[in-house]
């Protein structure tokens, strides 16, 4: 296959991945609304800055922003660092690990 048929899926899946996430945090939110007892869990969390670039930082930015419950608060380039706030999940070091997890998998599609 030549690189660009490669880098075209990969760049799919990694859109696939972000329309999952897009979905599933949709459904936890909508069922927090709906059953009235939200089980909140608001955390905020340092995640290390590992994309390279404006536009890299503004497409992670992008994503974290658009999954319902979770919001950038600071993009720290300084010490490349995300200040990430969430509302649903098991603490800090939950939400480090999926915005890393998130890095890595735009990294791979772009390589």
């Amino acid at each position: 296959m030549s690189s660009r048929v490669v880098r075209a899926v990969r760049l799919l899946a990694f859109a696939g991945h972000c329309g999952w996430l897009l979905v599933t945090s949709t459904a936890v939110l909508a069922c927090h609304v709906l059953t009235g007892r939200p089980a909140l869990r608001p955390s905020v969390a340092a995640v290390p800055l590992l994309v390279d670039g404006d536009a890299q930082t503004a497409v992670v930015a992008g994503v974290v922003n658009l999954t319902p419950g979770t919001l950038i608060l600071q993009i720290d380039e300084q010490q490349r660092i995300l200040r990430v706030h969430a509302m649903f999940g098991a603490g800090p070091e939950e939400v480090r690990r999926d915005v890393i997890d998130l890095q890595h998998r735009l990294k791979g599609a772009l390589r």
